[in-house]
């Protein structure tokens, strides 16, 4: 309550009368000017020296319609006239009932305080999970470290993250008991983990090959003999389209533990066929041929330049095999290059009379009566033996009648 000197002192009314309009008079000039001239301050300034930052990547100008100067200067201005008119019920003698709103307003502060940090508490989290989404993915254009499904893993995250931060703060701000949520919390987590030991062993691989990288969305790739094209990464699974026109899952734990073959990874892919020409073919000119040939399609790239060696001796020539590079592959061009690619080297070696063989076999006959011979003849003639040596008797005269009565052997 104000001192007993103090009451005397406002007691006649005419100097209630000069107090109120002093402080009437003071109240309008900084509630109405000095308040809203420190508020218009402030906002600029934080505009200017921190919304406009290099280090922001983007102005969140949102931020003005949540947090306005105005209602900014609508809580000081309140802030203001209740102190004042409390000040006004004491000067006129009301003082008990000043000092019983005085005493709710004691009360309620707490209450007040609470509710506005968690509105600001809820501010920062709006702000700050913004922030991070445009500030990753700024970080993600300027660098080739990180694809679009990082940035949104990423993003979710650091986004998670806050608000499990923000929402720890605001219960203990209200005075929540948190050593009895944690230990709570800690018991669901080993129950769950227990529960879900495939689907977190999923979770901690798509991590894995979140940082790793060994493929992207849009990917040509070859997985446990299933080749096909990515079409979906998560933390859990990997889908992937298969050029039959299936969706194939793969959990991310079998894809962390399996021969991934990237065909997109370098943009570029390596092709290649073997053709056997004929023993007494020239193999420079039959090379130099194919070389041309290949060198002259449109899909094969220059650099690293097409080649053709000669790779080995089969049953019927020699084999020449071809190699070449095509650029963005892809399951239908490498089918449709290498196609081309076997018509255009045929048709260069039917032009210039370079015989693509038949496969060869030699053949011996040998009389029945003559019994085992050294003739030297092939493994495959061997097999033959008995349906030959009938076919020779009758070629070298041996009578039908003989033939029929003497079985081969």
């Amino acid at each position: 309550m104000m001192g007993p000197k103090l009451v005397e002192l406002v007691a006649s009314l005419e100097v209630r009368i000069v107090v109120s309009f002093l402080l009437l008079s003071v109240t309008g000039v900084v509630s109405f000017v000095v308040v809203p001239w420190a508020v218009d301050q402030t906002g600029q300034f934080i505009t200017e020296r921190v919304l406009r930052s290099e280090s922001i990547p983007y102005e969140p100008g949102w931020v003005r319609w949540f947090v306005p100067t105005t209602l900014a200067r609508w809580l000081f201005q309140l802030a203001i006239g209740i102190a004042v008119g409390l000040l006004l019920l004491w000067v006129w003698g009301f003082g008990s009932v000043a000092s019983t709103i005085a005493d709710v307003l004691y009360v309620a502060t707490p209450w007040v305080a609470r509710f506005l940090t968690t509105v600001v508490l809820l501010g920062i989290l709006l702000t700050g999970t913004d922030f991070i989404e445009a500030r990753v993915e700024t970080y993600a254009e300027e660098s080739d470290r990180i694809g679009e499904h990082e940035v949104s893993v990423v993003t979710r995250v650091l986004q998670a993250s806050m608000i499990i931060t923000v929402g720890l703060v605001t219960l203990a701000v209200w005075d929540f008991n948190l050593r009895g949520l944690l230990f709570g919390a800690g018991v669901l987590g080993i129950i769950v983990g227990m529960a879900a030991r495939q689907t977190l062993s999923n979770t901690f691989a798509g991590f894995v090959l979140m940082f790793s990288r060994p493929f992207e969305i849009g990917d040509w790739i070859s997985i446990e003999d299933v080749d096909g094209t990515v079409t979906d990464i998560t933390i859990v699974h990997t889908r992937v389209r298969t050029f039959d026109g299936e969706t194939v899952v793969f959990p991310n734990s079998s894809v962390n533990g399996s021969q991934v073959k990237n065909y997109s990874d370098q943009n570029r892919l390596r092709l290649e066929f073997e053709v056997t020409v004929d023993y007494a073919t020239d193999l420079g000119r039959a090379e130099e041929i194919a070389l041309d040939a290949l060198e002259g399609l449109e899909s094969v790239r220059d650099v690293p330049s097409p080649e053709v060696v000669a790779g080995g001796f089969a049953e019927s020539g020699v084999e020449l095999e071809h190699r070449f590079w095509i650029e963005n592959p892809s399951a239908r061009k490498e089918r449709r290059t290498r196609s081309q690619a076997i018509r255009t080297v045929k048709r260069a070696f039917d032009e210039n009379g370079i015989e693509i063989p038949y496969p060869h076999r030699t053949v011996t006959t040998r009389d029945v009566a003559d019994g085992p011979t050294d003739d030297a003849t092939t493994d495959d003639a061997t097999t033959d033996d008995a349906t030959t040596d009938v076919a020779g008797d009758v070629e070298y005269g041996v009578g039908t009648e003989e033939a029929e009565s003497e079985p081969p052997r």
